[in-house]
Formats: C-alpha cells, sequence, structure tokens
C-alpha cells in the first residue's frame, strides 16, 4: 500500500496501517473509470483487482496473499507506474 501511495502521491485512507494486514484499499488518480481500468489490468497485463469508484475517488482493493511472490508484487508496480506515469 505504502508503494502505491509513493507512486501516486495520494495520501492514505488509513489513519494508520500496520505492514502485517494482508488486505487494504488504495486510492489512485482518477485517469480512467473504475470499469476501463479494470479492464485494462485484466484484458492488457493479466492483472484482476478489485476496482472501485466511491465518493469521486478512484480505488483499488490490494490483498496480498501468502501465495502472492515478490515477482508479481513488482509486476503489479510496475504496471501502476506505466499506467499513472
Amino acid at each position: 500500500m505504502q508503494s502505491v501511495q509513493k507512486l501516486t502521491g495520494l495520501e492514505s485512507l488509513y489513519k494508520t496501517f500496520d505492514d502485517s494486514m494482508m488486505m487494504g484499499v488504495v486510492e489512485i488518480p482518477k485517469k480512467y473509470s473504475s470499469l476501463e481500468l479494470k479492464n485494462i489490468l485484466y484484458d492488457q497485463y493479466k492483472i484482476e483487482i478489485p476496482v472501485i469508484e466511491w465518493n469521486d475517488k478512484l480505488m483499488l482493493r490490494l490483498s496480498v496473499q501468502i501465495f502472492n511472490t515478490k515477482h508479481e508484487i513488482d509486476y503489479f508496480l510496475d504496471v501502476l507506474k506505466i499506467l499513472f506515469k
């Protein structure tokens, strides 16, 4: 979550955040609609992730589990860099 925040420059939605949390929501720039971003992530990059539009904000629900590899997480962050540069 903190890596996505650094990438977007947007503030955390949480007052406190513990790195041991396995799931959370992070705001991202509203460059795409939720459906458009969900389709781009899946169709072009094979990333399936909930994309939420709420209260005029665009958010991703991040869920990292024990079976996710560091490579997968780094790939996701690289894709966000491409999409939000």
